[in-house]
């Protein structure tokens, strides 16, 4: 989500559970997403993707910090390119949270510029933006590969700030140089232009996916690799992965949850440049199979698969593949096998294909109370479903979740035929706290898709 905008939903899954996350906006330099599941609101900032990014990170000036006038004492000096990236969106993002409808936990994020821009954000909020006219229950800051920003009294402003931000800065090393009595690598971006605050960074060392040359240690990839976590992958049914002349230092994974039988399909152009990339392309059916993965210079695979887990053999040129697969967790491993450099000619479309049925979204959800006790109430929950019978599947898990507004979800599961076109179904003993928001989902096991909301005031007397 830091870098490319993709108007529509996202659901991601956060242990076991499928969430939606609604994109808000989509602008060229900012995305921000909401998830009323989750109650919170992610702020994205694009990191240096062209000429003009450059030379805002080129632009060392200092300019004064503009969250404390300087009458008031200030806050510093700061480097004039991260703040005028600042000013071309800080106004959309000021009417943006403005406007949200209840209070949410508030994730400033980025990488490499995009990171600068996070903390300066996640300060203007804490200083001039309080709970007052912004509703917010918490602000997080949390950057990779980010330069630091400002001079040693801006450190000692953002010092002064950190007991209302939490504040996470991720900076890749490589730890393996002290094998070769060397010096510890780290990612080179990050002090190269002064000191940062006394917060800690957070250590991901680059283990067997190290760079040949240092700057390697700032590519977007090997952080998103370091961090990747099954507990938070996009939970479709379906997967596809698009990528224009990504930076592959040595390997990259793409993994997709499945069902018994999948197709897998893979387009790979190679350019016509004089230099081409020397790839191969990996595939391994389960999460044990992938655990036992090494990547290895000489040997494809790792070289401890058969001939049936290589999709590509090395090569450079374009090449294709479609195959079906069985498997509860696929994961496709696409390897570098240029002698010093990334992967900077290659492009591919990788597509995970499920068979099980994708679910259809509840429509025209309605709620209303049906009982009314003297400490809890009953509710009618109301849909119509637009899932059809296929051979494969017989029934559909119905998930319905309550919230008092602003607080988290109880979730209430039931399990109906794929032919009922009207579902009813009561939520018994909710408790007679105030207002109430609704939302239904549907969910095949890897994918839910979700209803419009309603709300009920429990406390109304009928």
């Amino acid at each position: 989500m830091v870098y490319s905008p993709i108007t529509g939903n996202e659901y991601m899954q956060l242990n076991g559970e499928c969430l939606e996350w609604e994109i808000i906006v989509d602008h060229s330099r900012m995305d921000i997403w909401k998830s009323k599941f989750s109650n919170t609101i992610i702020v994205t900032f694009k990191g240096t993707g062209n000429i003009e990014d450059l030379k805002s990170d080129m632009d060392l000036k200092y300019t004064p910090c503009f969250f404390v006038n300087s009458d008031l004492g200030g806050c510093g000096l700061v480097h004039n390119g991260f703040q005028e990236k600042y000013y071309e969106i800080d106004s959309l993002l000021l009417n943006t949270m403005k406007n949200l409808d209840q209070k949410y936990d508030i994730y400033f994020t980025g990488h490499s510029l995009g990171g600068s821009i996070a903390l300066l954000a996640s300060l203007d909020y804490v200083t001039n933006h309080n709970e007052i006219n912004i509703n917010f229950n918490s602000i997080n800051c949390i950057t990779f590969g980010q330069p630091s920003v400002g001079d040693q009294d801006f450190n000692k402003f953002v010092n002064f700030k950190l007991n209302k931000i939490q504040y996470r800065r991720y900076v890749n090393i490589n730890n393996n140089a002290q094998l070769e009595n060397r010096e510890t690598m780290e990612d080179p971006v990050v002090n190269i232009l002064s000191p940062h605050p006394n917060n800690s960074p957070i250590l991901l060392n680059c283990d067997n996916n190290c760079p040949a040359l240092s700057f390697g240690l700032h590519f977007l990839d090997l952080y998103k690799d370091k961090l990747y976590n099954d507990s938070y992958s996009k939970c479709n049914s379906n997967c596809n992965y698009l990528f224009q002349s990504p930076k592959i230092s040595k390997y990259q994974v793409y993994h997709c949850p499945s069902t018994s039988k999948s197709i897998i399909k893979g387009y790979f152009n190679n350019g016509n440049s004089y230099f081409s990339d020397k790839y191969s392309v990996c595939l391994f059916t389960g999460k044990d199979e992938y655990n036992n993965y090494a990547y290895s210079q000489n040997n494809i695979c790792g070289g401890k698969v058969g001939k049936s887990n290589i999709l590509i053999d090395k090569t450079t040129n374009s090449m294709e593949f479609e195959k079906t697969v069985t498997g509860s967790d696929l994961f496709i491993v696409v390897e570098n096998h240029n002698l010093f450099f990334s992967t900077s000619t290659l492009n591919f479309n990788i597509s995970f294909i499920s068979t099980l049925e994708t679910p259809q979204t509840p429509k025209d959800l309605s709620c209303k109370i049906v009982s009314n006790k003297q400490n809890s109430i009953d509710i009618l929950v109301n849909f119509k479903s637009t899932n059809i019978p296929s051979l494969t599947q017989q029934t559909i898990k119905y998930n319905i979740y309550v919230s008092e507004v602003g607080k988290d979800w109880n979730k209430y599961e039931f399990i109906e035929p794929l032919s009922l076109k009207n579902v009813n179904e009561i939520l018994k003993n909710v408790s007679k706290l105030g207002d109430y928001s609704i939302v239904s989902t549907s969910d095949n096991g890897i994918e839910s898709k979700t209803s419009n909301y309603c709300f009920i005031n429990s406390l109304d007397i009928f």
